[in-house]
């Protein structure tokens, strides 16, 4: 074996007897060996059987393998091989990222994986800061959304979206209270304006509004395992670092850059929502749970089993192909495959059990993409849930907020920029620099920001002729950002490119100067009226 002397392999061969089925046809002496040679890795032969027994399954949770043991422990099993790879391509890819957050306590037994636990990276140590959601609060009532600047009789409260609780919008921003360190890898960006931009092809990357951070306290207490927030744009800010994506995502933005002429890359803000995808939101809120079910308000008994029911049905969209009474798939005029949504419940066949403080941590951990932690969070963000007592998704959500990004307007530019390395290109990230995408790039020089003072720049004033195409089809180019306008910023390299221009640099640079002398309000009426062609600018 290479691995144990006889006496030992003995003693697991009968063990494994005692323990073995015969799925797929394998033997009890398949399942002898692949606990001897997987003890040492999994730390218990209980546990090592239980993989075994879920490789050889005809419906094998390949995730749940991967991420336990790894993709080592399944060359252990004979034949294996070709049904893992083609398991991986049905979905457990971007399980082996998982895989690469575990580590094995050996000295722990146990048959339920108690020996098992997710790394995390490294927290920083820095300055001290306090968020106060109070002030933030304070702050924001006195600088109007383009939407309350439009809609006065509709004006929502500040921070209304980070939660869909409609009794809780009006207070979510305002009682929210956390605390930590500020990252110490960071470099503050250089100040810059639209007119040094000019003759450069700016180009769109969206990203969400956490923050590079590690945040210690949460509602007034200490956390019991802080979180180290990995950034949105901020990721910027560090040396070596540009942006980070799906690999597929990431190599189109790069390869589209490469055929342009001084290519600069421009946020574009995602939506109070958008951090849920990622891996440190959801590390944010299992531990917000972890917190509470180790304190005296800990959820128990009746609740608890009414709160591990939601999870079990939780809706998730899905989309299908849609066929006939025969079974076979329909097609629409252009000869493609006629798709509907329905509602799935991916969550149904997990034993969650709230009560111990680590489930819901495990459970986003273990999720095979950011989407399903997304849905999760969206999920859990629900009345009856804060009314048990609950941990709030918004909390959450604000922990690992950025602040300074907080209350911006959805799809506003200039928050951060960067020349991108073409030169270097893409790379595998690791979890000390992304534990949510597994590609970035780096960026030459230092990040920039273009919003001293400012709360960004409107999307169609930088953007002039996609925003001039989206306005005569009626889809967008004003002053609020629209799904369409979004759309292209966020997956369309070849079109969300503009060349910056004299007419360009004088709107964009007076939108953040009359923001800087007079205030928000004056510079959205500014930029309301050129995209409205009362200036006769942007027209074009």
């Amino acid at each position: 074996m290479g691995l144990l002397d006889q006496q030992s392999y003995a003693g697991y061969a009968n063990e494994g007897q005692r323990l073995a089925v015969e799925p797929m046809s394998f033997t009890p002496m398949d399942a002898a060996k692949f606990v001897a040679e997987a003890t040492p890795i999994i730390g218990d032969a209980m546990a090592a059987k239980e993989i075994y027994d879920e490789l050889t399954n005809p419906n094998p949770n390949y995730g749940l393998v991967l991420a336990l043991g790894g993709a080592s422990l399944v060359g252990l099993v004979p034949g294996l091989g070709d049904a893992l790879a083609s398991g991986i391509k049905k979905g457990a890819r971007g399980l082996l990222d998982v895989a690469d957050r575990i580590e094995v306590d050996p000295s722990m037994m146990g048959s339920n994986f108690s020996n098992i636990k997710f790394k995390k990276p490294a927290p920083d140590t820095g300055k001290p800061y306090e968020m106060s959601g109070e002030k933030l609060a304070d702050k924001l009532e006195k600088t109007p959304t383009a939407f309350n600047f439009l809609n006065p009789d509709q004006a929502l409260p500040v921070g209304a979206k980070y939660t869909g609780i409609e009794k809780q919008q009006p207070t979510a921003l305002r009682n929210h209270r956390s605390a930590g360190l500020l990252s110490t890898e960071t470099v503050e960006p250089e100040i810059g304006s639209i007119s040094d931009l000019y003759g450069r092809n700016v180009m769109s990357i969206v990203g969400d509004q956490t923050d590079r951070k590690t945040v210690t306290h949460y509602n007034d207490k200490r956390l019991l395992n802080p979180v180290k927030s990995m950034a949105g744009f901020r990721y910027a800010d560090v040396d070596g670092q540009g942006y980070a994506g799906a690999k597929t995502a990431t190599n189109s933005k790069i390869n589209e850059a490469m055929k342009h002429d001084k290519p600069y890359f421009m946020s574009a803000m995602m939506g109070e929502q958008s951090g849920d995808f990622a891996q440190h939101q959801g590390d944010m809120y299992g531990e917000a749970w972890n917190q509470l079910q180790n304190s005296n308000s800990s959820i128990i008994g009746e609740n608890a089993v009414k709160i591990n029911n939601h999870i079990k049905n939780i809706s998730v969209p899905k989309s299908i192909t849609v066929k006939d009474a025969n079974g076979n798939i329909l097609k629409n005029a252009k000869g493609e495959n006629v798709k509907k949504t329905i509602q799935s419940k991916p969550f149904k066949d997990l034993d969650v059990d709230i009560e111990d403080p680590m489930a819901i941590f495990n459970l986003l951990n273990m999720l095979p993409a950011g989407s399903q932690r997304a849905y999760f969070l969206k999920g859990m963000d629900r009345a009856g849930l804060f009314d048990m007592g609950a941990p709030t998704v918004f909390d959450a959500r604000l922990a690992v907020a950025d602040a300074n990004q907080i209350g911006m307007d959805w799809g506003s530019v200039g928050y951060r920029g960067f020349t991108p390395d073409l030169e270097k290109g893409v790379f595998p990230t690791n979890i000390q620099n992304s534990t949510t995408y597994d590609t970035g790039y780096d960026k030459i020089g230092n990040a920039q920001t273009f919003l001293q003072g400012s709360r960004g720049i409107p999307a169609a004033l930088i953007y002039r002729d996609l925003g001039a195409e989206l306005r005569k089809k009626g889809t967008g180019g004003g002053l609020l950002m629209t799904p369409p306008f979004y759309k292209v910023l966020e997956s369309s390299p070849k079109r969300a490119i503009q060349k910056i221009d004299d007419e360009i640099s004088e709107v964009g640079d007076t939108f953040l100067e009359i923001e800087r002398t007079k205030g928000r309000r004056e510079a959205l009426e500014y930029a309301n009226k050129i995209l409205s062609g009362g200036y006769g600018l942007l027209s074009r």
